[in-house]
């Protein structure tokens, strides 16, 4: 038995027939054994609630699927953010801290994870505090992060004992 963390990219491109990796997600689902666990995070609950707060705000409509994304998400168990994988956080980031922010810049780094320069490449870390905090928990807790968002991979760059799995077109 198998503990899956599906980031919030699988949920949207699972309920999403016309999404570029619809079939890809939908084939990693089935693939699953029947015992295996499905969770989704507390933080996706967030930004499903921003995606379709701020599109409700900014045109008035609900966004296609909405519904659907949500659904899938309630659908799994919940995890929430606790002390341990506050830790667990605090202890990944800090290993990306010593992976790619460059040495003159470690005793004051920037605020938040978007704002970092990767010193091999001198481009953006391309990784976002929730992608981190879903990490987080995929880690403390055992579980094979699956997302569709390759900017995960950095995480586990970063630390290797990560599992995740990143989807992409086959």
């Amino acid at each position: 038995m198998t503990g899956y963390l599906l980031d919030t990219s699988v949920l949207i491109a699972l309920v999403d027939p016309a999404h570029v990796l619809h079939g890809t997600v939908a084939a990693a689902i089935d693939a699953m054994d029947s015992d295996d666990l499905q969770y989704v995070s507390a933080v996706s609950i967030g930004e499903i609630r921003t995606g379709v707060a701020s599109v409700q705000s900014i045109h008035g409509r609900t966004p296609t699927h909405a519904s659907q994304v949500l659904a899938a998400a309630q659908a799994r168990t919940l995890l929430s953010i606790n002390t341990q994988v506050a830790i667990t956080y605090g202890d990944l980031k800090a290993a990306m801290v010593s992976t790619f922010m460059p040495k003159a810049s470690r005793n004051k780094p920037p605020a938040h994870l978007e704002d970092w320069i990767d010193h091999a490449t001198g481009k953006r870390l391309g990784i976002n505090e929730n992608d981190l905090w879903i990490c987080a928990q995929g880690f403390e807790r055992d579980l094979h992060v699956l997302t569709c968002d390759g900017d995960f991979a950095r995480v586990q760059t970063a630390e290797p004992r990560l599992a995740l799995s990143v989807l992409r077109v086959i």
